[in-house]
């Protein structure tokens, strides 16, 4: 009974990480555009940096099969070994780079979600004013934790995190806005928070509010236009997450760490209601009162 190990890749799922040409660089190399060229014939010396490679594709496109072959009938016989489709990956360095953008992405949502009802709350202010505040101190959680999750991939990709440095830097508009989408994230959250210490007619925190609130509005309208379209694929781990759609059929990206994830959310969030809950009062002076926001 002779044995052999082939290696094949789904066209549909790869997306052209590369990791796999830079653990088994004997059988796989990477064409001019990045997607992996293989020599599916792996001998049994390769055969433990071969299966490295196939529990390490971010998306699972990559299979490992032992081909046995009768030698008296002569009638091959495949049975996989490892199959994308329910083999477990293990931990491998890209899911630190696709697991802080699905961060990134998960603590958007909530904040895209806080906000448009915070908007909301501004049709009819002098009557939603306590929720107006309660909310704006609820998203400082969520929104201290983008600013964590985003600073952390910067900080990787500039130390030169070879990860990070592979996924690449966002596109040079949006290296431009995201400063600004901070600075005046934390303007409106921070002089809210001195409204409510300081109380109506002190200082001109009223005013800093208002400034603050149509320079972010503006940052952030072109920060989500850019980016909702992505959250999908992003979020449901679909291949393309970088414009295009996902075929059907096409295999989801497991990535590790998708409980500390949740975790981090929930924990930016039970924050920011401790927050909010420990500074509600701050809005009674302002009760009552009608101002425009």
């Amino acid at each position: 009974m002779a044995m052999s190990l082939r290696i094949r890749i789904d066209p549909t799922a790869c997306t052209g990480h590369g990791v796999c040409a830079d653990l088994l660089p004997e059988r796989i190399e990477l064409d001019e555009w990045g997607f992996p060229i293989i020599q599916p014939e792996v001998p049994s010396s390769l055969a433990a940096p071969a299966r490295r490679a196939v529990r390490a594709c971010p998306v699972l496109a990559l299979r490992l099969q032992r081909t046995q072959k009768n030698q008296r009938e002569g009638n091959p016989g495949t049975v996989t070994v490892t199959d994308r489709r329910h083999h477990r990956r293990e931990p491998d360095a890209t899911d630190g780079v696709v697991g802080n953008e699905r961060l990134t992405a998960l603590t958007g949502v909530v904040l895209l979600i806080g906000f448009a009802i915070e908007g909301m709350t501004l049709l009819a202010l002098h009557r939603l004013l306590t929720l107006h505040f309660f909310l704006g101190m609820l998203l400082i959680g969520p929104v201290l934790l983008k600013i964590g999750s985003t600073g952390y991939r910067f900080a990787r990709y500039y130390t030169g995190a070879a990860p990070y440095v592979r996924k690449g830097p966002p596109a040079p508009f949006m290296r431009l806005l995201g400063p600004f989408v901070i600075l005046t994230s934390l303007a409106v959250l921070g002089t809210g928070v001195m409204l409510g210490v300081a109380g109506p007619g002190s200082g001109p925190w009223l005013f800093f509010h208002k400034a603050s609130f149509v320079l972010w509005f503006g940052c952030m309208t072109l920060h989500v236009l850019t980016y909702v379209w992505r959250l999908p694929c992003i979020l449901l781990g679909t291949p393309d997450g970088h414009g295009g759609h996902a075929e059907p059929g096409v295999a989801r990206m497991a990535v590790s760490g998708g409980g500390t994830r949740w975790l981090l959310v929930g924990a930016a969030l039970a924050g920011g209601l401790v927050i909010a809950l420990l500074t509600i009062h701050l809005v009674g002076p302002w009760d009552g009162r009608l101002f425009f926001h």
